[in-house]
């Protein structure tokens, strides 16, 4: 029989898991050798705790799920933000802990990685709660909680944490293996979805206008095909917040463009807001950066949920009163098999929308400025890349910018913490191998979290990074209305010299200030086989600042006043 270290570390491999992402430690070294020694899995050793939950997120919205592996405290701590981040966008990261001996810790022995008050479950509340579900391995519970834990992990689609201690890690299991197929598909209640399949029809019946809100939680579920099928049966318009984008094609001729409330483009708020039905299809998060900083305006009794495992609908029962119906259990495949089975459904004949046309090319012996840069990509992009690019003013530009068919766009939305992107794209990367990534961010995130392309070297991977450097923490000075202030500015850095000096031999690392320049280097990049690296200084250092009114409805720290 296995360890409980080697069983664990199978069960997921078993998952398709091919890399697992960490830092090896001592309390932790037979989980490091159980990975080590597993002939389907290979070691990523990033350069911190926080970097490998990065990659481990990036991994895991490729493949679907992801491993991470860390030490006792110190390490889970350092990985935590990562994994909070994981778990607010619905990724399954599986995080295996190694904690002291059960032996050791009854000795109340002062340890290092501890506090010094002889106790060692003081983080495993902290860590637990960046995840879905967790468990203490024990080698006669193992296999059981193994099971109940991947299976949760992935109904909700949020991380795991798996604590096995240092001897508990070395024993051998004692159950009976488990067959995987004991994962159970979940199942909707058949009275509750019956109920709310007719109240959604009705609905859909009654309406003479209709809008689809796409969620991204859509393709964590693997739903998208069903739900165009959907859209293109209702021929319908569809949208999604900025969080969203890209689960379905943005150049699909019933794509309507992005709606960002008060800052969505021309057309978008009006048949957004203005449609008797939105069907908000996965249960959309309208949170305040993916829709014009709070500014959506859609009243609850025009808008009905299809969640992934509920359907909400509120219906006016007078002109002061609404009432609320939750339908629960009622998964959403069930809920779109059950309407596309439906021949008598309304269409809707949707007006198609031409395809965007790209934004004019730039001078090239012109400044780099933000709308040259986002010109410029749009004609770098092409089918198959993958886009992963970091919050910030990046991302406010990207918005304003359609992805071509075929493409995959990655933004940490929700969560919003800078640094992400760089060893995201480094997990992505190895989830992806034959696909070419294309890593966007500016140069205060990349320096939160540069170290990983080493790692990128030493592994070998295919990115092409474009770091954009206006020396500032650029989106803090944009929600400051541009106040010069020196808690914004950053240290200079030669950023086209780092990668060499972390060991990335073989990459092509250039600096551009014109147009032109840059858009040679992308042109080299494209017929390159190994990593291109382009630091991109901005002649525009600014975007025009949020104006108050807007701040003070995002931070409500003063009382409402229009400009």
């Amino acid at each position: 029989m296995p360890t409980v270290a080697e069983y664990a570390v199978d069960r997921l491999a078993r998952l398709g898991i091919r890399h697992v992402f960490g830092l090896p430690g001592d309390f932790a070294f037979p989980i490091d050798d159980a990975v080590e020694e597993h002939p389907d899995l290979t070691w990523v050793v990033s350069t911190n705790e926080l970097n490998a939950a990065y990659s481990a997120d990036g991994y895991a919205r490729i493949h679907g799920c992801a491993i991470l592996s860390t030490t006792y405290g110190v390490g889970e701590l350092s990985a935590l933000n990562g994994v909070m981040g994981s778990k607010a966008e619905n990724l399954p990261v599986f995080h295996l802990v190694g904690g002291p001996a059960v032996r050791l810790a009854r000795t109340k022995r002062h340890l290092h990685h501890t506090l010094g008050d002889g106790e060692v479950g003081n983080f495993i509340p902290l860590s637990a709660a960046s995840t879905c579900g967790w468990t203490a391995l024990t080698p006669d519970n193992a296999v059981a909680e193994m099971e109940r834990l991947i299976s949760h992990a992935f109904k909700e689609m949020q991380p795991a944490y798996i604590y096995i201690p240092q001897d508990i890690a070395m024993m051998h299991v004692l159950d009976p293996e488990v067959p995987i197929a004991t994962t159970l598909k979940p199942r909707s209640c058949l009275k509750e979805l019956g109920s709310a399949v007719n109240s959604i029809l009705q609905r859909i019946r009654s309406a003479k206008t209709l809008v689809v809100l796409v969620s991204y939680k859509v393709g964590r579920y693997n739903l998208t095909d069903k739900v165009q099928q959907l859209i293109e049966k209702l021929d319908c318009p569809f949208t999604a917040t900025t969080m969203d984008r890209q689960t379905l094609p943005e150049t699909h001729p019933q794509f309507l463009g992005l709606y960002r409330g008060a800052v969505s483009p021309p057309g978008v708020i009006e048949t957004v807001e203005g449609a008797d039905l939105v069907l908000n299809v996965g249960g959309c998060i309208f949170d305040d950066l993916s829709t014009g900083f709070a500014t959506t305006n859609l009243s609850s009794d025009r808008l009905v949920t299809l969640g992934i495992h509920f359907v909400e609908i509120v219906h006016s029962s007078s002109k002061v009163q609404m009432e609320q119906h939750s339908y629960d259990p009622v998964w959403l495949e069930d809920v779109l098999d059950a309407l596309l089975e439906i021949d008598s459904l309304p269409s809707f004949s949707s007006e198609h929308f031409p395809s965007p046309v790209l934004p004019e090319a730039p001078l090239s012996n012109m400044s780099l400025t933000y709308p040259s840069v986002l010109s410029i990509l749009a004609r770098f992009f092409q089918d198959g890349d993958i886009i992963v690019c970091e919050t910030g003013t990046i991302s406010v530009q990207m918005a304003g910018l359609t992805i071509p068919e075929g493409c995959t766009y990655m933004n940490q939305t929700l969560w919003g913490s800078i640094g992400w992107a760089t060893p995201a794209a480094l997990g992505v990367a190895l989830a992806a191998p034959k696909r070419r990534v294309i890593l966007i961010t500016g140069d205060g995130s990349h320096q939160v979290t540069a170290t990983e392309l080493g790692v990128m070297g030493r592994y070998d991977v295919n990115v092409v990074c474009i770091v954009l450097n206006n020396g500032m923490y650029g989106i803090e000075a944009f929600l400051e209305k541009n106040k010069v202030v020196s808690y914004n500015d950053l240290a200079l850095w030669e950023y086209s010299k780092i990668p060499p000096a972390m060991g990335c031999f073989t990459w092509r690392c250039c600096k551009v200030e014109t147009n032109g320049e840059f858009e040679k280097e992308l042109e080299e990049a494209r017929r390159r086989l190994s990593s291109t690296y382009i630091e991109v200084v901005l002649g525009e250092k600014l975007l025009k600042p949020l104006g108050s009114f807007q701040l003070n409805h995002q931070y409500m720290v003063k009382p409402f006043t229009q400009e």
